[in-house]
C-alpha cells in the first residue's frame, strides 16, 4: 500500500485542519497514511480514523509555549535545525504532502521525494517580500501545487510571474457531507433571537469584524434591530470585545467563543455572514450551502464556492456593500430556497495526483 505523509502545523480548530481530517479519513481506505505536525496536540486529533498514524516534531502544543520559546522554535525551523529529524521521518514515504503554507512547506522542501504543496490563502497578505522570496525557492522543489480556488491561484501566479503554472491544480476543499449532517443533530441549549446572522471565523484582521461592527451599529441606530452571533477565537478577540462594550452593542453583537461543533448553530441560524476582506476558499460557506442556508458575503473566494448556489448575496467588498446587503435582507425577508445537492468528486481528483 502506498505510504503518504501529510504535514501541518497542528490539528487545532481551523479550516485547513478540518479539511485535512476529513480528507485523510476518506483516503485511509486506499493508502497507508501518517500525519506529521510541528506541535503536539489539537482537538481534531481525536477525530482521525484509528488506522491513521500521527507524530509530532515537538512534544508540546503551541499553547503550552511562551512567546520566547515560540520565537526560538521559529528561528530553528528557519535555520534548518530539524533537518535530520525530518529526513528520518520521511525516509520510507512514497509521497509527501505539505498541507499548509508556512513552516511545514519549508521543512519538507528539500526532501528527495514526490512532493505536493497545498496553499489555502493569499500568501501576499501574510508574508513580507523577503519571506515570499524564500517561499518561491521552497515551491520550486515541489512537484505539484494545489489551490482550493482560482482566486488564490491567480494571486499566487501574479506574485510569482506564472513560473509555477505547469505544477498547479485547483481542487476545491473536500468536505464530508455526512459528518456535517450528523453533527447538526447534536442538541444545543440555545435560542437565537431573530432576525439573526451567524459569523464563523477567527478574530483576525482579514475577517473584517471592525467594519461589520460599524455596519451593525449603523443599522441598529436606524431602528433595524437584529442580532449577530460570532463563533471563533483569535488574537483580536479581546480588542473586538472591548469595542462591542464601548459601543454598548453587547446585547446584539454576541460572541459565542470557539465551538468544537458549530453545525447545530449554523443549522438554526437564518443567515451565514462573511465580512472578510479576503478568503482562500470559504469553508463555512460550503457548509452553509450543504445545509441550505442563505449566505451573505463580501466578494472574495467565497463567490467561487457559491457559484452554483442560488440562496446567496455577494456584495461589494466594502462597508457600504455590507450595509446595503444586510439592510436589504432585514427589510425583505422573502428568500427563495431551493434544495442543493452536493456533488463531491474531489477525492477522485486528489487520488490522481497522489
Amino acid at each position: 500500500m502506498k505510504k503518504l505523509l501529510f504535514g501541518i502545523t497542528n490539528l487545532g480548530i481551523g479550516g485547513a485542519e478540518r479539511v485535512l481530517v476529513d480528507l485523510v479519513n476518506n483516503l485511509s481506505s486506499y493508502y497507508d497514511i501518517e500525519i506529521f505536525t510541528i506541535y503536539n496536540g489539537g482537538i481534531f486529533e481525536k477525530e482521525l480514523n484509528s488506522n491513521i498514524k500521527i507524530s509530532s516534531l515537538l512534544d508540546k502544543s503551541f499553547e503550552e509555549l511562551n512567546i520566547f520559546k515560540r520565537k526560538m522554535i521559529s528561528l530553528k525551523l528557519f535555520l534548518g535545525f530539524y533537518k535530520n529529524k525530518i529526513n528520518d521521518k520521511l525516509e520510507d514515504k512514497d509521497t509527501i504532502i505539505a498541507f499548509l503554507e508556512g513552516p511545514i512547506t519549508k521543512l519538507f522542501s528539500n526532501v528527495k521525494k514526490y512532493k505536493v504543496a497545498w496553499i489555502h490563502t493569499d500568501l501576499t497578505k501574510h508574508y513580507s517580500k523577503n519571506k515570499l522570496k524564500e517561499y518561491k525557492k521552497n515551491y520550486m522543489n515541489y512537484d505539484k501545487i494545489i489551490f482550493p480556488s482560482n482566486f488564490i491561484k491567480e494571486k499566487f501566479d501574479k506574485e510569482f510571474k506564472n513560473i509555477f503554472l505547469k505544477k498547479e491544480l485547483v481542487i476545491e476543499n473536500y468536505i464530508n457531507e455526512e459528518r456535517i449532517l450528523n453533527k447538526t443533530k447534536e442538541f444545543i441549549d440555545f435560542k437565537y433571537k431573530s432576525p439573526n446572522f451567524l459569523v464563523i471565523g477567527r478574530f483576525v484582521k482579514a475577517k473584517g469584524y471592525e467594519r461589520l461592527l460599524s455596519v451593525h451599529e449603523k443599522l441598529i441606530t436606524e431602528g433595524l434591530i437584529h442580532y449577530i452571533y460570532v463563533i471563533g477565537e483569535g488574537p483580536l478577540k479581546n480588542e473586538i470585545s472591548d469595542l462591542i462594550k464601548e459601543k454598548k452593542l453587547d446585547k446584539t453583537f454576541i460572541l459565542l467563543g470557539a465551538k468544537e461543533n458549530p453545525y447545530p448553530y449554523l443549522k438554526n441560524a437564518e443567515v451565514l455572514l462573511s465580512a472578510s476582506f479576503y478568503e482562500g476558499f470559504g469553508m463555512t460557506a460550503l457548509e452553509a450551502k450543504i445545509l441550505g442556508k442563505k449566505v451573505i458575503s463580501t466578494n472574495t473566494a467565497v463567490s467561487e464556492v457559491l457559484e452554483d448556489y442560488e440562496n446567496k448575496v455577494i456584495c461589494e467588498n466594502d462597508e457600504n456593500g455590507l450595509y446595503n446587503s444586510l439592510k436589504e435582507h432585514l427589510m425583505n425577508e422573502n428568500d427563495v430556497k431551493k434544495p442543493y445537492v452536493y456533488n463531491n468528486k474531489i477525492i477522485e481528483k486528489i487520488k490522481k495526483i497522489l
